[in-house]
């Protein structure tokens, strides 16, 4: 008998922690608060997994794309990724297609986010045996390069 309930349990679960994850980023945007990029780096613990809004600069390397602000660069940004449930999303092809152009340069793309914070992700194929914060992004809007040379 416990195990069945045990296994109930964890089927439960597991349906609504995956329901939940794909519908996480569908919330409507006038409820979801527009936080400074600086405060999610400072205050991870306090926004991790919640859904949030906020406006940094995007620089794209080789092997990472990174969002950062230069009002706090003495704290590391996070890593850009774009939720599955989201890659169609014109917005995010958008980016896409200005990072593919300018995401290398000295001139930064600056764009808005909205996605989840989720810290202590730790990635098999980096190079780097530390776990990275990474911003996973439903959808972006005000995409636009910076006006003067700015870098990380």
């Amino acid at each position: 008998m416990k195990l069945v309930v045990w296994s109930s349990l964890i089927g439960l679960a597991l349906v609504v922690s995956r329901s939940a994850s794909s519908q996480e980023l569908q919330v409507p945007s006038s409820e979801v608060p527009n936080i400074p990029l600086c405060e999610l780096l400072k205050a991870q613990s306090r926004y991790a997994g919640k859904i949030v809004t906020t406006t940094a600069r995007i620089t794209r390397g080789r092997h990472v794309t990174v969002i950062w602000d230069p009002s706090c660069r003495e704290l590391f940004g996070a890593d850009l990724q774009t939720a599955d449930s989201a890659r169609s999303n014109p917005s995010i092809i958008t980016l896409d297609n200005m990072l593919r152009e300018h995401g290398m340069g000295d001139y930064p793309v600056i764009a808005t986010f909205t996605g989840i914070l989720q810290p202590n992700q730790w990635d098999e194929h980096s190079f780097l045996l530390q776990p990275s914060l990474v911003f996973l992004a439903s959808s972006t809007s005000n995409i636009h390069r910076s006006g003067k040379i700015e870098r990380r």
